[in-house]
C-alpha cells in the first residue's frame, strides 16, 4: 500500500492487484504495475497472437491424435525399438512431450485472452515467441515424420471422429458460444466497414458449419437399444500379451481366465530342423535373452536356429524390463517369477494347450528365407501338426494371404479359412472357400463390411486395445476382435455410449438453437453496453476516439470523460467531476479517482475561467500552458502559499484544433485559487 498526501490530506490510495501483475508478468514479463499498458495492441502483437492461435490449434490436434493413437501404442513401441534399438517406452515419451506443449500453448492462449478482456495491450515476451516458433516447427516435423513412416495411423482419427464426433461438436458449439461475448465486444470496436463485414461473414460461416456438422457425422453408436448387436468375442493377440510375455504358454493360460476370450492368435514359423514354433519377429533379440546365451548369433534369422537352441532361451525375462504394461503383470493369476522360465513354444505345444483350455486358435504363417531347407514344405508340415494335435478343425482359423502361397495347397474344408487381405468382395471370397475376413482397424471399410455381413462371412478386426474403438466395432456388429488387453475389454459391459437417433436429433437441435439465441443476445447486450439504445452526440466522439486510439474498448470511458469535462467548463453547480485516467497511465488504474468540489467552488472556478479567457485566446489559437497541436491538457490548481499543482495529461484523441469542436474540446485551464478563500479537496483511489 502507498499513499500520497499534501499537507496531511490524502490524495491517492494505491492497491496492488497481484492477479493483473501475474497475468502481464507471465505473458509479457511485465512484473510491475507501471509497466502495464492499456494502449491498443500493435500490429506485430496481433500477428504474433494469430501465430500463437495457429500453433495452439496445431498442438491441440496432436494432443488429440496421441489420445486416439493409444490403441496402437504397443505396435508403435515395437516399431521404434526396431528402428532405434532403444528399449524405452516411446509412446509414453511422445505423449509426455505433446502434453507439455499442449499445456504451455493453452496457458499462453488463456493469458492472451485475459489481456483482451482486461483491456491490456497484447504483448508476448520474445522468449515466449521463440518457444512458440520452436513448438510449431516440432509439430510440423512430427506430422511429416508420421506421414512418412506411419501414414495409415491417420485412419484412426477418422474412426475416432465417428465415436467422439457428436460430443466434439457439442463442445465446439459451447466454446464458440461462450467466446461470442468477447468476439462481439471486439467486433463493435472495428471501425472499417469492409473489415467489419468480412469478419462477421467468417464468424457466421464458422458457426453455421459447427451447427450443421452432425449431418456429416455417421456414428454407429447412434442406435436404438433394442438394435444394439451382441458383444464381439475376443481373440487374445499373442495371448494376454499386455500383461504377460507374448507368444508363450503362460500368455495363453492367462488369456483363458477371461470369459469373453473365444480364442488366441499366434504367429507360426519353422526352425532349421523342420519343427514349427511360435514367434512373431524375424529375430530373437526383442523377446528373448539370445544376446546373453548366444551373443555371436544374436543377429541371425530366428528360423536358422534349431528347436533345442530356441527352447534354451528365456522368452519372458525381457518382459520384466520392457513389457508394454509390466506394472500390471501379475495382476491376474500369474506370478512374475514364472516369466523367466518361459521358453519359445512349439506350435504343437500351443495346440495341445488350446485343446485343453477349449480355445480356438487363429494363426499367421511366416515363411522362412528362400535358402531355408524347409522353405517349400512349411505349409505341409504345419497342416500335419494340426492333424497330430487332434484339435477340433472348426476351431482352427488359418489366416491366408498371397504371402503364404496358401492357394498352392489343398486345405481340408473343416478349417476356417480367413482372408487377410483387403479389397476382396464377398463373391471372390466365397469362390475361394473363405469363411471369414481378418482386417486391421485402419483398413476396415464399412461398405465392404455390409457386403461381408450380407454374405454370412465372419468379421475379425485387429488390433483393438481401447474401449472407444471396441465400442465402435461393437455398435457396428463385428463378430470378433483381436486385442492385447483381453483383461480390460472383457470387463466392458457395454459400449462407452449409445443413444437412439431420435434422442440425438433432439439433443443436436436443442444445443444449436440455444447457442444461436445466446450468440444473438450477446451481440445485442454488447451493443447496449458500448453505445446504449439511443443515439447521442458523444457516439461520434466515441467512434473517433476508438479509431485513433486503436483500442475500441476504451470508447465508452472516453465518451464519459468528454461529457464530464464539458460540465466542468460550463457555469453549472456540479458537485462531482470524474476525471478518468489518460492513455499513458503507466498501469495506474484511476477508475476510482475523483475530484470533488462544492457548488461555490464550481461557480468560482467557472468565473475565474471566463474572466481570464481573453488572456489565453488569440486568433492563432490557445496560448500559454496549453498546446492543442500536441494534444496536452494541463489542470493547475492553486495551493497554499501560491504553490501550483499541475496535472498533465496526453490527449491523443485531440490532435489538432481543426479536428475538434471548441465547445467540446478540453483546452488548457488554469485555476488560481487562494486556499484561505474556499475549500478544495482531492480524493481518490488507484488500483495497482
Amino acid at each position: 500500500m502507498a499513499r500520497l498526501s499534501i499537507s496531511g490530506t490524502p490524495l491517492q490510495h494505491y492497491h496492488h492487484n497481484y492477479v493483473l501483475v501475474l497475468m502481464t508478468g507471465l505473458l509479457g514479463c511485465r512484473w510491475h504495475r507501471y509497466m502495464q499498458s492499456r494502449k491498443g495492441s500493435r500490429k506485430v502483437d496481433i500477428v504474433l497472437f494469430m501465430f500463437l492461435f495457429l500453433t495452439a490449434t496445431f498442438v491441440t490436434g496432436w494432443f488429440y491424435f496421441t489420445f486416439v493413437m493409444k490403441t496402437d501404442k504397443i505396435n508403435f513401441n515395437i516399431f521404434m525399438r526396431d528402428s532405434t534399438g532403444s528399449y524405452i517406452d516411446w509412446f509414453m515419451l511422445l505423449q509426455a512431450i505433446v502434453s507439455t506443449l499442449f499445456a504451455y500453448a493453452m496457458l499462453l492462449m488463456l493469458l492472451s485472452i485475459c489481456h483482451v478482456v482486461q483491456g491490456h495491450q497484447l504483448y508476448l515476451q520474445p522468449c515466449h515467441g521463440a518457444l512458440v516458433f520452436v513448438m510449431f516447427c516440432a509439430c510440423v516435423a512430427l506430422t511429416v515424420a508420421t506421414l512418412q513412416i506411419w501414414r495409415e495411423e491417420y485412419a484412426v482419427i477418422y474412426l475416432s471422429l465417428q465415436i467422439f464426433g457428436p460430443f466434439l461438436q457439442i463442445g465446439a458449439v459451447c466454446l464458440m458460444t461462450v467466446s461470442s461475448w468477447l468476439i462481439a465486444h471486439e467486433w463493435f470496436s472495428i471501425v472499417r466497414l469492409e473489415l467489419k463485414v468480412f469478419s462477421l461473414i467468417v464468424y457466421a460461416f464458422l458457426l453455421l458449419g459447427l451447427y450443421v456438422s452432425p449431418l456429416f457425422i455417421n456414428s454407429p453408436c447412434v442406435i436404438a437399444a433394442e438394435k444394439l448387436p451382441t458383444k464381439p468375442r475376443l481373440f487374445a493377440h499373442r495371448g494376454a500379451s499386455a500383461i504377460t510375455p507374448e507368444n508363450t504358454l503362460l500368455a495363453i493360460k492367462e488369456a483363458s481366465r477371461y470369459d469373453d476370450v473365444f480364442g488366441i492368435e499366434v504367429d507360426v514359423r519353422i526352425c532349421v530342423d523342420g519343427v514349427p514354433y511360435v514367434l512373431h519377429d524375424d529375430h530373437l533379440r526383442r523377446t528373448t535373452n539370445v544376446e546373453e546365451v548366444y551373443p555371436d548369433l544374436a543377429s541371425l534369422h530366428a528360423d536358422f536356429f534349431n528347436i533345442t537352441q530356441l527352447q534354451s532361451l528365456s522368452a519372458g525375462k525381457w518382459f520384466l524390463k520392457y513389457g508394454p504394461d509390466r506394472t500390471l503383470a501379475g495382476s491376474g493369476g500369474v506370478v512374475q517369477a514364472e516369466f523367466v522360465n518361459q521358453t519359445v513354444p512349439t506350435f504343437l505345444e500351443v495346440l495341445h494347450l488350446a485343446l485343453y483350455l477349449d480355445l480356438a486358435v487363429m494363426f499367421d504363417v511366416y515363411l522362412p528365407p528362400v535358402s531355408h531347407p524347409y522353405y517349400n514344405d512349411t505349409l505341409t508340415i504345419i497342416n500335419d501338426v494340426i492333424y497330430m494335435s487332434s484339435v477340433n478343425k472348426s476351431k482352427i482359423f488359418w489366416t491366408a494371404g498371397t504371402s503364404t502361397r496358401f492357394e498352392n495347397i489343398t486345405i481340408p474344408s473343416a478349417y476356417q479359412r480367413v482372408a487377410g487381405t483387403k479389397g476382396m468382395n464377398s463373391q471372390t471370397l466365397k469362390k475361394n472357400n473363405f469363411s471369414a475376413v481378418n482386417l486391421e482397424h485402419v483398413d476396415f471399410d464399412k461398405e465392404y463390411f455390409r457386403d461381408y455381413k450380407s454374405a454370412g462371412l465372419k468379421q475379425f478386426v485387429y488390433i483393438v486395445d481401447s474401449g472407444w474403438l471396441y465400442s465402435y466395432y461393437w455398435c457396428l456388429g463385428v463378430d470378433f476382435v483381436h486385442t492385447n488387453y483381453c483383461n480390460m475389454l472383457s470387463k466392458q459391459a457395454s459400449p462407452i455410449w449409445h443413444m437412439s437417433p431420435t434422442f440425438y436429433l433432439v439433443l443436436w437441435v436443442a444445443v444449436d438453437s440455444v447457442s444461436a439465441v445466446l450468440v444473438v443476445a450477446m451481440f445485442l447486450i454488447q451493443r447496449h453496453r458500448l453505445f446504449g439504445q439511443q443515439f447521442h452526440p458523444d457516439q461520434t466522439s466515441l467512434s473517433l476516439n476508438s479509431s485513433l486510439s486503436g483500442h475500441g474498448n476504451w470508447g465508452h470511458k472516453r465518451a464519459r470523460r468528454s461529457m464530464k469535462e464539458k460540465l466542468l467548463m460550463r457555469d453549472l453547480p456540479g458537485d462531482t467531476c470524474d476525471l478518468d485516467h489518460s492513455d499513458h497511465d503507466f498501469g495506474i488504474d484511476s477508475r476510482g479517482y475523483e475530484i470533488t468540489m462544492n457548488a461555490e467552488d464550481g461557480q468560482a472556478l467557472s468565473q475565474a475561467f471566463h474572466s481570464n479567457r481573453e488572456s489565453y485566446y488569440s486568433d492563432d489559437g490557445f496560448q500559454g500552458n496549453g498546446d492543442v497541436a500536441n494534444g496536452r491538457e494541463s489542470l493547475t490548481m492553486g495551493l497554499e502559499n501560491g504553490d501550483l499543482l499541475t496535472i498533465s495529461r496526453n490527449r491523443n484523441s485531440y490532435n489538432s484544433l481543426e479536428n475538434t469542436n471548441p465547445e467540446e474540446s478540453v483546452t488548457e485551464i488554469m485555476f488560481n485559487r487562494n486556499r484561505t478563500n474556499s475549500s478544495f479537496s482531492v480524493t481518490g483511489t488507484y488500483n495497482i
